[in-house]
């Protein structure tokens, strides 16, 4: 499918960080794939009333400082600007790994990570189930006789004063996108639903588990550096 705009768009790179070498670089484009279709809304069947294309989108770039190449993918769609499209890295993976977490949790997160491109609607609902096992850890809950929902265990977590208003907030609106991925009669999650699910995600189990890991890391370092 030919598109002179969005090709002259793909021609280059803006400063990208190489996940091979770490330089900050504008990479070249060196191939390109898609699976760009075209849409159409019938509206009262007075004809096509809105017509857009939108899909998937693999890019191949090399870097100029190593000589390696980054395999990028982005969600092309013509009724937003450029720099509103959803992009995700796919090669090289970066590190998956959080520091601190209890091997259940960092088990289940890779679990997540392993169905992130198969299945929208599975990472949602196992990102909602790493939330919940968060919740039920810090509140020091039995996890077998458990029956509280998941809004009510980030309700119960926020008034504990063991996450911060705003922490709690983000893991409502997991809590949100995850029912939309478990039920049926709910609309699809989309790539661009996974990767803030992803983020959210992401900056409670860091705050929750890898901040405290650091900080006692430091305090070890500086308590060694008093004994010298």
């Amino acid at each position: 499918m030919e598109n002179p705009d969005r090709n002259q768009w793909l021609s280059f790179t803006g400063l990208i960080k190489c996940g091979h070498c770490g330089n900050e670089v504008h990479m070249k484009e060196v191939a390109n794939y898609d699976q760009i279709k075209p849409y159409d809304i019938n509206i009262d069947n007075k004809g096509f009333d809105y017509y857009w294309q939108e899909g998937p989108v693999w890019r191949l770039l090399l870097c100029p400082a190593c000589s390696d190449v980054t395999l990028v993918k982005y969600i092309y769609d013509e009724r937003f600007e450029p720099d509103e499209w959803t992009n995700q890295t796919l090669y090289p993976k970066e590190d998956d790994t959080i520091i601190g977490l209890p091997p259940d949790i960092a088990r289940d997160y890779k679990e997540a990570q392993k169905v992130r491109n198969l299945s929208s609607n599975a990472f949602g609902v196992l990102i909602g189930r790493i939330i919940e096992k968060v919740c039920i850890e810090k509140l020091d809950i039995d996890p077998k006789t458990n029956r509280d929902t998941l809004g009510s265990l980030i309700e119960s977590l926020a008034k504990s004063g063991k996450i911060p208003s705003q922490l709690a907030e983000m893991a409502k609106k997991i809590n949100v996108l995850r029912i939309f991925g478990a039920h049926a009669k709910s609309l699809d999650l989309t790539i661009k639903e996974v990767s803030a699910l992803d983020a959210l995600c992401k900056a409670i189990l860091e705050y929750v588990y890898t901040a405290p890991k650091l900080i006692e890391h430091v305090e070890s370092m500086i308590n060694n550096l008093d004994k010298r």
